[in-house]
């Protein structure tokens, strides 16, 4: 707990006093050996508080019981009169009682008994003194009895009232989903390790700002409590790869934050976040659902030009945001070139805004060839973006950024339908291009669409294409956050007569395992290993192993990134029925995509 109990503290030393003035005064009153009486009383006095301050120290309270007797024979054996008796009852029954009321229940009633006892034993023991100390008896143990229950029972209202207090303040300063530290108590710390680098520039820190990838789409698939599931378990992850110099934080949503303290070399930190990517990337099962993320960190070391938290957290911020920019799951350290590339990238956003209404995107289209024949088989629609002042984007550059603002909806939707148009007119403009297909890609966020069944259905109506002549690529990663969801839509769309095809094969988690669990009519083999077939014999055994598998499956293969006769004879040799990459074509805009049409085709119809 947070608070420091000071009036809990002040309320026993009024008990303390209030015992302290009533033992004296009974001990100068009958003891003819004062100084004797006074250091018995002091001795007891010291041994009560110390029975106050270690109350958790349960021994303590047994000692002071030993000790207050002890006490008694002191005073007994230097008292003149008769009195030991009542001495004895004085300080011990009273040690008890004081003892009762620090932890027993009901120590309010059992100190009632003591007095009445203490009240009769004193009675029975001196007659002749009897009414003179009997007032006495009665007025202590009494008052102590009192006392001690309205100190009690104050005592246990500020206990109450604390409590509640450092709830609230706890409360304030964590987060109540992970119950990690939230942004305010995150920023006084980054604050204090700022004062602490101006005193010595040694004191050397870091800030991380750490965002899960995709996010959005489990929580959407899979609902909130799922999402919430995944978040405390990203966080639990977290906290087993800090230690004592390293705060954890939440600030809400998917984005946490990490404050790296006492650091030596930049390696150390570097080190941390090889580690985070690889905790975050090891798929999470919730409620049965294996689910596969990624993060994206940016991290900003300790400057002396910052002076509050709010610049570290910023850049920070902009160094995460660059890390999802170029393709997430990896960190990103802030430095100035990285700031110029944010606002280069802050301003593609916001021009991208604006792109559709404008007129400024357009599609290129490389031509797919089938191996067998070496003719044009159809298209794949790949999208540009012409800016006024940049001039030609490619989709690397301003894709992720559609992704991240959910600007791929509109735009995802623009390509299907300006694509098939695109085919259909070549339909009616070229014999023998009735076979002729389009293969446009969709991502993730496009699949989660409720409607994106009806959309397809929407546009090959308006377009007036056969089903046959529209391929859907899929990438594996825009299948993993939500496997269910994406067999059953994907099953739909087949089921429309539509082609379904796993794009960039090889370059996922479970490649293998997937062939099996979606509808898949064509496998895309990635460029990576049909670039490599050249030179590196065991990039031959994967793709001959792919195809091979995929034939038993009853589905096609297409060869991406065909840049050499050699790869394009291995890939033949191998059986792989299509090919696509630079040795055909480059992507064309539609005017010089019609221009090969001609050459492969018989002319306008």
């Amino acid at each position: 707990m947070f608070g420091i109990r000071k009036r809990f503290n002040f309320s026993k030393e009024i008990a303390f006093f209030h015992t302290f003035i009533t033992l004296l005064l009974i001990s100068l009153t009958y003891n003819n050996n004062s100084s004797i009486s006074i250091i018995s009383s002091v001795l007891f006095i010291v041994l009560l508080s110390c029975t106050f301050f270690f109350r958790s120290k349960l021994i303590i309270k047994y000692v002071f019981a030993v000790a207050s007797l002890a006490a008694c024979i002191i005073s007994i054996r230097y008292s003149t009169l008769n009195f030991g008796s009542s001495m004895l009852h004085t300080y011990f029954i009273t040690g008890i009682y004081v003892f009762l009321v620090s932890d027993v229940i009901f120590p309010n009633i059992v100190g009632l008994v003591l007095s009445f006892i203490l009240l009769l034993n004193t009675s029975y023991n001196l007659a002749g003194y009897t009414h003179g100390i009997i007032t006495m008896s009665l007025i202590n143990s009494i008052t102590l009895t009192v006392v001690g229950y309205l100190i009690r029972k104050y005592v246990n209202q500020q206990d109450n009232l604390e409590d509640t207090n450092d709830v609230l303040h706890y409360n304030i300063l964590h987060d109540s989903l992970t119950a990690l530290p939230n942004r305010v108590y995150f920023n006084k710390c980054v604050a204090e390790a700022t004062e602490r680098l101006k005193q010595n520039k040694n004191e050397q820190f870091a800030v991380a700002i750490m965002d899960l990838d995709r996010f959005k789409t489990v929580n959407d698939s899979l609902g909130h409590n799922n999402g919430d599931i995944l978040l405390s378990s990203a966080g639990k992850r977290l906290l087993e790869l800090a230690n004592e110099n390293i705060l954890v934080s939440r600030f809400g949503g998917d984005e946490f934050a990490l404050l790296i303290k006492d650091i030596k070399n930049r390696d150390e930190v570097i080190n941390l976040l090889d580690k985070i990517l690889i905790s975050m990337s090891t798929p999470f099962m919730i409620n049965g659902y294996k689910i596969i993320t990624s993060a994206s960190i940016g991290v900003v070391f300790s400057n002396e030009n910052y002076t509050t938290p709010e610049e570290y957290l910023k850049n920070a911020d902009i160094a995460m945001y660059e890390a999802k920019f170029q393709g997430k799951d990896r960190y990103v350290i802030f430095d100035e070139n990285t700031q110029r590339r944010i606002s280069k990238n802050l301003k593609l956003e916001n021009d991208l805004k604006h792109a559709l209404e404008r007129n400024e995107l357009l599609l290129y289209y490389q031509p797919i060839v089938s191996l067998k024949t070496d003719k044009i088989i159809g298209f794949e629609a790949l999208v540009r973006w012409n800016h006024p002042e940049l001039g030609l984007v490619p989709p690397m550059d301003f894709i992720p950024i559609a992704e991240e603002t959910g600007l791929i909806i509109p735009i995802g939707r623009w390509i299907l339908q300006e694509a098939c148009r695109q085919v259909s007119l070549w339909h009616k403009r070229y014999k023998g291009t009735d076979s002729l297909i389009i293969n446009v890609n969709m991502s993730a966020m496009q699949l989660k669409q409720w409607d994106i069944v009806e959309q397809i259905m929407e546009v090959i109506r308006e377009t007036s294409i056969s089903p046959s002549n529209l391929n859907i690529e899929i990438t594996e990663s825009a299948l993993i956050t939500d496997v269910r969801n994406s067999q059953i839509v994907l099953e739909q769309i087949r089921n429309l007569g539509v082609s379904i095809q796993i794009d960039d094969f090889g370059t996922g988690y479970s490649s293998l395992s997937y062939l099996q669990q979606f509808p898949f009519n064509v496998i895309k083999v990635d460029r990576s290993f049909v670039q490599q077939l050249d030179s590196n014999g065991k990039n031959h055994g994967v793709v001959k192993s792919i195809i091979l598998m995929a034939h038993e499956l009853n589905m096609q293969v297409t060869g991406e990134g065909i840049e050499t006769k050699g790869q394009l004879i291995q890939l033949k040799d191998l059986g792989c029925e299509h090919g696509q990459g630079y040795y055909f074509s480059k992507p064309l805009n539609k005017d010089d995509a019609e221009k090969l049409l001609i050459k492969y085709f018989n002319g306008a119809k």
